[in-house]
């Protein structure tokens, strides 16, 4: 059997990459703010994917790496995750700021 290369295993775990920034995510907060967050997420977890891979910390690797987690997590977010209620369930369940209309009424 042989190990699975470096590209692959980052475009799979890309593929779920927009669940875990769900948990980061707000419901009150507008798209774009959320939509920054998800890209800085995916970033994040490029330059992770580098240094926890062994390979070398350069442009060469990470530039390619944070490519991957972008384009593969945004396209997996627009074609499956935010169609399903696991994403949406998880953003409503760790948000501290919640949409305006979910919020509790204030009662004088």
């Amino acid at each position: 059997m042989h190990p699975i290369d470096t590209t692959t295993a980052t475009g799979i775990i890309a593929f779920f990459a927009p669940l875990v920034v769900s948990l980061v995510k707000q419901e009150g907060w507008p798209s774009s703010v959320n939509g920054f967050i998800a890209i800085a997420a995916y970033a994040i977890f490029g330059v992770l994917a580098v240094v926890t891979s062994g390979q070398s910390f350069d442009l060469n690797n990470i530039v390619p790496s944070v490519g991957i987690f972008v384009a593969v997590g945004t396209a997996a977010y627009q074609a499956y995750w935010s169609n399903t209620t696991l994403e949406s369930s998880l953003t409503a369940a760790t948000s501290l700021v919640k949409a305006p209309s979910q919020a509790t009424p204030v009662h004088p």
